[in-house]
């Protein structure tokens, strides 16, 4: 199914959805080249309640079935100064399917990290996180399990 555009907010049924719905938005004017698929490193689950801090460009998913912490992308270089709050979609659902953009500049390094969230409730898509990636670095989706929505945007 393609992205219904016609609400208020943008609604997609699936992962391919939510990779185009990250290559449309193009966090900081930069095209999204590379998308990754969110999954929890100890069991495999790919539905999260989801956790973000902007400033610090950090973002971490619980995961629904075995509870693991998963952080996203690069987060694990700035979690500890990092203040995590939950993401809420408009229709006040909590728990989503997650995927990363990653932006690159000419010499194929990361410039720009993006965390998009698809609501397990209706579909609304979103996202958080749109910020320079120091690391340079497109890895997974994942680093590995660690023991408001105001921070979340909604198209």
């Amino acid at each position: 199914m393609a992205i219904s555009r016609s609400a208020r907010f943008w609604h997609g049924q699936n992962d391919e959805d939510l990779a185009t719905y990250l290559r449309d938005f193009r966090a900081g004017g930069y095209p999204v080249e590379h998308v990754r698929r969110l999954a929890c490193a100890l069991c495999g689950n790919a539905t999260f309640l989801a956790l973000v801090d902007d400033e610090q460009g950090a973002a971490a998913a619980d995961c629904l079935e075995c509870g693991a912490r998963t952080l996203v992308a690069d987060s694990a270089e700035h979690i500890d100064d990092a203040e995590l709050e939950g993401c809420a979609c408009p229709c006040g659902g909590e728990t989503f399917t997650a995927s990363v953009g990653y932006a690159m500049t000419q010499d194929d390094e990361v410039r720009w990290i993006s965390l998009g969230l698809r609501c397990l409730s209706d579909g609304t898509l979103g996202g958080s996180v749109s910020r320079s990636d120091r690391s340079g670095r497109v890895g997974p989706a994942i680093a590995g399990p660690q023991g408001h929505s105001g921070s979340c945007l909604w198209r």
